[in-house]
């Protein structure tokens, strides 16, 4: 019954967009994924393959946004709220890597956006307080890169249904983008994840 509530409001929802009335203007109403992280600027080390790291102070996010299916890899200043133009990046599928990089010193919090096939690289450290949620968020990345459409963590069904639930709540918000390309990408992806959930995937849970 749950899931029969959910699939009504996301056929509601998908004529709301087709009538004009769908919203998500905001910053972040494609959002994928952020987390806390700082700029690093790199520079050769008498120009071989050593790199001298030096941090920018400033506090910042990554965030990960999906726009007309495409995946955007930037950085905010949290502070501001302002993306960095030099870091706002259109990610192919599968053509960049994000990982640790290895300083010699294993306390160090350092990582590489890879750009594949190019030389272009970007350096962050990271600011979430724990460390130990920096595996995850390096696994999200990467499986994001991967397949923009990768389902959140928890599973098939949780996964389309939380991000269900979110698009749900950007209609809500009436703040209208215009352009009927988005609009239209927005409705398929929504009538994509109301397939998951009328397809039980992934789920389970009796009646």
């Amino acid at each position: 019954r749950g899931r029969q509530s959910i699939a009504s409001r996301g056929v509601m929802a998908v004529q709301s967009f087709f009538n004009g009335a769908a919203g998500g203007g905001d910053a972040d109403s494609n959002k994928l994924h952020s987390f806390r992280a700082g700029r690093l600027k790199a520079t050769e080390v008498d120009g071989g393959p050593k790199l001298r790291l030096v941090a920018d102070e400033r506090k910042g996010a990554i965030v990960l946004q999906k726009e007309d299916g495409m995946l955007y890899v930037r950085w905010m200043d949290r502070k501001t709220k302002v993306v960095a133009t030099d870091c706002n990046v259109l990610i192919l599928p599968g053509a960049a890597t994000f990982k640790k990089m290895d300083t010699g010193r294993e306390a160090d919090r350092c990582y590489v956006l890879q750009l594949t096939g190019s030389t272009r690289r970007f350096f962050f450290w990271m600011q979430e307080p724990r460390p130990e949620v920096d595996e995850a968020n390096v696994k999200r990345v990467n499986d994001l890169i991967a397949n923009v459409n990768a389902a959140a963590p928890g599973g098939g069904g949780a996964g389309a249904q939380n991000e269900l639930m979110r698009m749900l709540a950007m209609q809500g918000g009436g703040r209208g983008r215009g352009g009927g390309g988005g609009q239209q990408a927005q409705a398929a992806d929504l009538m994509r994840l109301m397939g998951q959930l009328e397809g039980g995937g992934g789920g389970g849970g009796g009646g």
